[in-house]
């Protein structure tokens, strides 16, 4: 019994050594840095409590911040859920060139967020296609999305979300997939129409999808980061401000690491609020 314990013990202790190092051991640091004022790990440590906390809860930027975080959030969850679903319906009927539209669908998941960010920034720059196709139908003030304090937030989403569809409609056409074909038969001999067949059987059955790209769209609209880095910088003023760019001001900019780890569990604190209650009512809801 022990031998057959040790072993697999023993070949996935490599793996195990790497997850502990790199995973495990900084989560527990940077929750124990963020009650310290320290601005390295071979500085002082003073302890402070949850006045990290309050220094960032009476922060503005904080709260600007935040609200970007959930607009991005909100509209992670409408947009690219709704239009992944759409392309995999699409790709899920018998279409001409199915498999070249499912790579050209997915391919933006591919590349880096920063790759993303820089042909999207091209597209958007003041000289840009966009710009030059505002003014060849004729409008004379043409819109620059990401140079507007108020356009530039939803410019970058767009360029994220670009680059995020294909992994919902790569889920979405899984599990579709798995719909056996003999129910929409079953339906469409008792009359049902498309909408009908749609709303009554394949959303009920895809149920365990939406869980997770619901729950894949809030956590990486909550750690937004890079493609912000690549486009505006958090800019035009606060426009683009994210939760990220705020903790990395902090804590390698400042050098405050304490009050950058601080932002941080707040981030996993404002993932786990919708996340959890959503995956418990959706499972209970199959039992």
């Amino acid at each position: 019994m022990r031998t057959r314990i040790a072993k697999p013990l023993l070949f996935a202790s490599p793996a195990l050594l790497l997850y502990l190092i790199f995973w495990v051991i900084p989560i527990f640091m940077s929750l124990f840095m963020s009650f310290y004022q320290t601005t390295g790990f071979g500085a002082n440590w003073t302890f402070k409590g949850l006045d990290n906390y309050r220094h960032i809860l009476t922060d503005n930027t904080f709260y600007i911040s935040l609200v970007n975080n959930l607009k991005w959030m909100g509209l992670s969850i409408l947009f690219p859920t709704i239009i992944g679903l759409c392309f995999a319906l699409m790709l899920n009927s018998r279409i001409k060139l199915q498999t070249m539209f499912r790579g050209i669908f997915y391919y933006p998941c591919v590349l880096s967020m920063v790759s993303v960010g820089l042909i999207w920034s091209w597209i958007f720059h003041p000289s840009g296609i966009f710009v030059d196709f505002q003014k060849a139908i004729g409008i004379t003030k043409p819109l620059v999305m990401m140079a507007g304090i108020d356009t530039a937030l939803y410019g970058v989403f767009i360029a994220g979300a670009w680059a995020s569809i294909g992994t919902g409609v790569v889920l979405f056409l899984a599990g579709l997939q798995t719909i056996p074909s003999e129910i929409h038969e079953m339906a469409m001999v008792e009359g049902a129409n498309f909408f009908q067949k749609f709303w009554y059987i394949t959303l009920p059955l895809l149920r365990q999808t939406f869980i997770i790209v619901i729950t894949l769209a809030l956590i990486n609209s909550v750690r937004v980061f890079d493609i912000v880095m690549a486009t505006t910088r958090g800019g035009p003023g606060t426009g683009t401000y994210m939760l990220g760019i705020y903790m990395y001001i902090n804590a390698f900019k400042s050098m405050y690491f304490g009050l950058g780890s601080a932002v941080s569990w707040l981030m996993v604190i404002l993932v786990a609020i919708p996340v959890i209650p959503y995956i418990w009512v959706m499972q209970s809801s199959d039992t």
